[in-house]
């Protein structure tokens, strides 16, 4: 998940999905065209799969955009599906990994305090510690889907 936020209005607003498209943009590097590959309503939920292209016209990302109302607003959700986010997204609190992974709870705390971690893929923040993508794959592999 590159993210989620919440909007005022509906995706198919051109305005609303113009300011999704940015903050989409802003994840992946080189970013610089993008075709809408599909466009579907189903029931309350609007989905659209956009193929993102860097300016020599390569395809570099392929994200899936999903909005649906919640209460008076609506739920923005964006997926990448192929493609590398900026390395900002590259970067978890250790309950964040530990979703991602599926695995149990406190369980990246205890790697860190028993050293599983090198000094480049593990820090605290603030109190809050953060793992690197790549020092997750490297202890346990790929993230469970």
């Amino acid at each position: 998940m590159l993210f989620t936020k919440q909007v005022s209005e509906p995706m198919n607003n051109a305005e609303v999905f113009a300011d999704i498209l940015e903050d989409v943009f802003s994840c992946i590097p080189d970013a610089y065209e993008y075709d809408v590959l599909t466009d579907e309503q189903i029931n309350d939920l609007h989905k659209r799969t956009v193929e993102i292209t860097d300016e020599s016209g390569d395809k570099i990302a392929e994200v899936e955009i999903r909005c649906y109302p919640v209460d008076d607003e609506y739920i923005v959700e964006s997926e990448l599906i192929k493609g590398e986010p900026t390395s900002l997204f590259r970067v978890y609190t250790a309950r964040e990994a530990e979703e991602k992974w599926g695995l149990g709870y406190n369980t990246v705390n205890k790697w860190i305090n028993r050293g599983k971690f090198r000094v480049n893929e593990a820090r605290k923040s603030g109190g809050t510690w953060l793992v690197t993508h790549a020092g997750m794959v490297r202890i346990t592999g790929e993230p469970k889907k």
